[in-house]
C-alpha cells in the first residue's frame, strides 16, 4: 500500500485540529518563530512566509515579521484557535530552518469566573481559557538570545484586570501568550487586556452624530466606569 508523504500527513492532522471547539473569536495570533539562521528570522521569511499561507486554518500572514521580536502575525480562518504543536511540526516541515517558539492570541470573550478562579469563554462558543500572569514574552531579542523583559505593566496586567473586575461577566479583549498543560488545557496569560465596553464608548464618540453615552458611562476624560476593567495597550 503507498504511504502518503509525511508533509501531507501534517496538513491532514492540521485540518482534523478545526473542530468546533475551536469557533474562537482570535483576533490575531502573534508567532515567535526560532530559527537557525545567524541573521534571524528575515532571512528565510519569503520562504517561510509562502509556506505558512498554505497551513489549514490560516488564511493571511503579515507581509513582513517583526525582526526586532523573531515574530509574524497571523489572522486564523473564522477566528478559530490553531493547535500550536500541528503549527510548529507544519514549520519544521518546510525547509526553512526554523520552528515555533511559542504563540500569542489576541481574543474577545466574556470574563466570568469557574470554579473561584477567572477564565475566558471566547465569544460564540463555548470554548472557555484558563487566565494566569505573565510569566514570558513570545516576543525574542535575537541578539541577545533571550526572551524580551516584559514591562512592569505587563507583569501586573493580570492582577490589575482582576482588581478592576467585580466578578460579574464583563466582555473584554485579551492578548498574551497561550500555553497547555499536561492535561491539554489552555491557558491565557494576559499581557495586554481592554474592556469592550471602553472599545464600544470610543467608537459612539468617534461617530459623526453618535448617541452621547449615558451618564455614569465610561468618559473621556473622566474616571472608570465601575468594575470597567481597562489597560491601555502599548
Amino acid at each position: 500500500m503507498r504511504q502518503r508523504p509525511k508533509f501531507h500527513t501534517i496538513l491532514l492532522g492540521a485540518l482534523a485540529a478545526l473542530t468546533p471547539e475551536a469557533g474562537a473569536q482570535v483576533r490575531s495570533l502573534t508567532l515567535g518563530i526560532q530559527v537557525n539562521s545567524p541573521y534571524g528570522i528575515s532571512e528565510p521569511w519569503v520562504g517561510l512566509r509562502e509556506e505558512l499561507v498554505k497551513f489549514p486554518g490560516i488564511e493571511w500572514v503579515s507581509e513582513r515579521p517583526a525582526t526586532q521580536a523573531e515574530t509574524c502575525e497571523v489572522r486564523p480562518r473564522g477566528g478559530r484557535l490553531l493547535d500550536a504543536s500541528q503549527l510548529d511540526e507544519f514549520i519544521r516541515n518546510t525547509g526553512a530552518g526554523a520552528s515555533l517558539r511559542g504563540m500569542e492570541a489576541t481574543v474577545d470573550g466574556t470574563l466570568k469566573k469557574r470554579d473561584g478562579k477567572a477564565v475566558i469563554r471566547l465569544a460564540g462558543t463555548e470554548e472557555v481559557l484558563a487566565l494566569a500572569a505573565l510569566t514570558q514574552k513570545v516576543q525574542y531579542d535575537f541578539g541577545n538570545k533571550k526572551p524580551h523583559a516584559p514591562t512592569q505593566e505587563e507583569r501586573a496586567a493580570y492582577d490589575t484586570l482582576l482588581a478592576r473586575w467585580g466578578g460579574e461577566p464583563r466582555a473584554v479583549r485579551i492578548t498574551g501568550p497561550l500555553t497547555k498543560a499536561a492535561d491539554q488545557t489552555l491557558t491565557l496569560q494576559v499581557r495586554q487586556f481592554e474592556s469592550r465596553a471602553e472599545q464600544n464608548d470610543f467608537k459612539r464618540k468617534n461617530t459623526p452624530g453618535a448617541t452621547a453615552p449615558r451618564s455614569g458611562s465610561h468618559a473621556q476624560g473622566g474616571g472608570e466606569s465601575k468594575g470597567a476593567p481597562t489597560q491601555s495597550k502599548q
